[in-house]
């Protein structure tokens, strides 16, 4: 049987998106078979076997609309395998205190169902794709932890998912 995986990721940006897409396009090439949404688009997850579920973090959390897509489907959620990934700043660089910060903003999902695999990536940051707030905050530090720049390790994102994929499709 060919098992239903689905990626809802959560992001203001497209980088989260990209990704997801990234993501799907592995577990795609391991037999899975895949849907990829928007948490906003989606209304229900009953035909999927497993889902993933990943979300860009600001403010040191989750984005408000991935907590409310998990719970919405929690019920659901805790009768299916599971993985998280967070894609962010605070993981342009991997050490173990950004991993431990990072691990922390998947905390929400993770007490509502345990996962087979958690993922930390660095995200992307586009001065010219965020809002003026933002951006004034960020330009501050710019050449710190907010310095424009495309942080994804897309090797590190291909290896989480052979690990994690075989345990969503199988």
């Amino acid at each position: 049987m060919n098992k239903k995986i689905l990626i809802a990721w959560a992001g203001n940006y497209d980088s989260t998106k990209e990704i997801a897409q990234f993501i799907a396009g592995i577990i795609h090439g391991m037999g899975g078979s895949v849907g990829i949404r928007s948490v906003d688009e989606i209304r229900t997850i009953t035909p999927y076997d497993s889902v993933i579920i990943g979300s860009a973090a600001r403010m040191d959390k989750l984005l408000g609309k991935t907590l409310r897509f998990a719970r919405r489907h929690a019920d659901e959620l805790r009768r299916k395998t599971t993985a998280y990934f967070v894609s962010c700043i605070t993981m342009k660089e991997d050490t173990p205190e950004n991993r431990e910060k990072a691990t922390g903003f998947l905390q929400p999902l993770c007490l509502i169902k345990e996962p087979v695999g958690i993922g930390l990536f660095g995200g992307k940051l586009e001065y010219n794709k965020i809002g003026y707030l933002w951006k004034t905050l960020s330009r501050q530090d710019n050449t710190g932890p907010m310095a424009e720049g495309d942080f994804r390790d897309w090797a590190k994102i291909r290896d989480w998912v052979t690990e994690v994929g075989p345990k969503l499709i199988q």
